[in-house]
């Protein structure tokens, strides 16, 4: 009995203090942390950026697939006509 009210009581401080402990430091802003706000904001933009360039990038991946497949067509449909022209 004396065990289970032990681990009871480990649990109920646990549940209570990690949420809290968890939301308390969710909660510092960068310059609490020791960071100035305005690297903070550097910092933040250059990850958007990275973001975008990563979408920019992925962007221009899809784009050259797209132009490789295309280019793969015109040349089926060069062979194509040549095989045509060489029926005739």
């Amino acid at each position: 009995m004396n065990m289970k009210c032990f681990s009871l009581i480990l649990v109920v401080f646990f549940a209570v203090t990690v949420p809290a402990y968890a939301a308390e430091s969710d909660a510092q802003t960068p310059q609490t942390q020791g960071v100035s706000l305005e690297k903070y904001r550097t910092q933040a933009g250059l990850s958007d950026q990275e973001r975008r360039l990563r979408e920019v990038e992925r962007q221009l991946s899809d784009m050259n697939r797209k132009i490789s497949y295309m280019e793969n067509s015109i040349d089926r449909l060069e062979r194509a006509v040549s095989d045509l022209r060489n029926k005739i």
